[in-house]
């Protein structure tokens, strides 16, 4: 694994993946029909892709070639022929691209009737997005990398996102993201908190999006959850036929499981009040 501190795909950890047996990465671009089947007969109704992310990287989003836009509506494509419509595609752009390239790549890919585009632009760029989402049909995801209700709000007052998919431990945490929820329902915009920053953040994250009027979907990522985050903790919620559940213990759910503390490759830290 590549050491980044941007989104790259040389950093997606495909090789590491693949050997605990979950290959989703990989497969996406390179077996789509049959990751898309496996997933959809396992209960999962949704699935998120980032075809576009090599071209990206080359131009640093400000040009993608005709060859580039078909390699990634075959993938598309590919899905959309084993599973048909009941399968909710969300495309992931990871705020790669500049405004004329994301929609141009928006348009070839409408056809296939995404569920949303995802961070088709950086959030902060409000008035790129506007514009953006005034131009297209399919509806704008964005919100995780925004902090705060000071950086949401211009997002919802200018219709810019249709669903907002806050990271909660990035956001400010359960209070912070608690206030985004209801000012996002004042807008009637659903709510769909990121995953990928650990279980304790799922626990809370899963908590939240059934306790909010507005909470919609919740995201997971498969290989985590089959992985490390049940290697280093016990509670992680209970997903069954797509559905996810939250546990009957206390708090959030989630405890270190007893060799983390005693591992001589555990770093513990303790921090005492005054």
């Amino acid at each position: 694994m590549k050491k980044t501190s941007s989104q790259n795909s040389k950093n997606w950890g495909v090789a590491e993946s693949k050997a605990k047996g979950y290959e989703d990465l990989e497969a996406f671009f390179n077996t789509p029909a049959k990751l898309a089947r496996e997933l959809y007969d396992s209960g999962i109704e949704g699935m998120k892709i980032w075809p576009f992310d090599p071209a990206a990287e080359k131009s640093f989003g400000n040009s993608i070639s005709q060859k580039e836009i078909e390699d990634g509506v075959k993938i598309i494509s590919a899905i959309r022929d084993e599973v048909g419509m009941d399968m909710d595609l969300m495309i992931e752009f990871h705020a790669l691209w500049n405004r004329p390239t994301a929609k141009r790549i928006i348009d070839a890919i409408t056809p296939y009737q995404p569920f949303w585009i995802e961070d088709p632009l950086r959030p902060d760029a409000v008035d790129a997005l506007k514009q953006l989402r005034s131009e297209i049909s399919v509806p704008i995801a964005t919100g995780e990398t925004a902090i705060g209700r000071r950086q949401i709000l211009p997002l919802l007052e200018n219709g810019a996102v249709d669903y907002l998919t806050i990271d909660i431990s990035w956001t400010g945490g359960l209070t912070e993201s608690r206030k985004i929820a209801s000012l996002a329902d004042l807008f009637a915009v659903p709510v769909a908190p990121h995953d990928c920053s650990g279980p304790v953040a799922l626990a809370t994250s899963t908590h939240f999006s059934l306790s909010q009027r507005n909470g919609f979907l919740q995201e997971t990522a498969r290989a985590f959850l089959h992985t490390w985050y049940k290697d280093f903790v016990d509670g992680i919620p209970k997903i069954e036929n797509g559905r996810i559940y939250i546990s009957d213990a206390s708090g959030h759910g989630i405890t270190l499981q007893s060799w983390v503390r005693s591992s001589d490759e555990v770093i513990v830290r303790t921090s005492k009040a005054k």
